[in-house]
């Protein structure tokens, strides 16, 4: 994996990790194959967030008609949609 889409999974763990500290319940065991939203780790709504965070954070834009985002639920799946839209950018 690239250091890009490495950065990217460590961010999104924790961010789950933050947002399970928050609802105050048992830490949630987070995994590259880890569907975020059908698990109920976040829900559709945090899961734009962690977008528009991971875009921030990253500095880069993802545009979601591009992208079937049901392809992109697990933590490795979102960790490669960020790499592949920063190569993107840097390709512009």
């Amino acid at each position: 994996m690239s250091s890009v889409a490495d950065q990217a999974r460590e961010y999104i763990t924790k961010f789950l990790k933050k947002k399970f500290g928050e609802r105050d319940t048992k830490e949630l065991n987070v995994y590259d194959d880890l569907d975020l939203i059908d698990s109920g780790a976040v829900s559709s709504l945090e899961f734009i967030e962690l977008i528009f965070n991971l875009e921030q954070k990253f500095e880069l834009s993802i545009n979601f008609e591009e992208y079937d985002l049901s392809n992109y639920t697990t933590v490795i799946g979102l960790a490669r949609l960020v790499d592949q839209a920063a190569e993107l950018s840097k390709q512009k």
